[in-house]
């Protein structure tokens, strides 16, 4: 079916992330409840954009492969939320318009937030997100 083919072609063309984005789309809106395959797609892709640019001694433990137990929230906790950011939006471009206000909207004393610019150029908007201060990951030339 149409899942089957969307995972073909994210085989066949692993550089494009349009493909990726479609798929994962595709399997969130299904309408069947199988949100455990939307999930484990995600997970799949991300780690795999995690082999591809973060050192090994920078990575996180490593999750379980089954889903694990979503833990309790501690409102006491001190510990920041990480929020990442991958896309080509990180410049003049239709979507950066709406992306820029949610990200200087973030509460950096509750927040860590990493940007991944998922596109080949740079230009004066791609400038002005840089100067937000988040961390920063160009993907440019990271595609296997």
């Amino acid at each position: 079916g149409t899942i089957d083919a969307q995972r073909q072609v994210v085989r066949l063309e692993p550089t494009l992330p349009g493909h990726r984005s479609a798929l994962l789309t595709t399997l969130l809106h299904r309408g069947d409840g199988g949100q455990e395959s939307f999930f484990a797609e995600t997970r799949r892709q991300c780690d795999e954009l995690l082999d591809r640019v973060m050192p090994q001694a920078e990575r996180p433990a490593k999750r379980a492969k089954q889903s694990p137990e979503v833990p309790a929230v501690h409102q006491e906790s001190t510990r920041k939320l990480r929020i990442g950011y991958v896309g080509p939006c990180f410049r003049q471009y239709a979507v950066s318009r709406y992306v820029a206000p949610v990200l200087a909207g973030h509460d950096r004393e509750q927040v860590e937030v990493t940007l991944f610019h998922d596109y080949p150029g740079q230009d004066d908007a791609t400038a002005e997100f840089r100067k937000l201060g988040f961390r920063w990951i160009d993907l440019k030339g990271l595609r296997p």
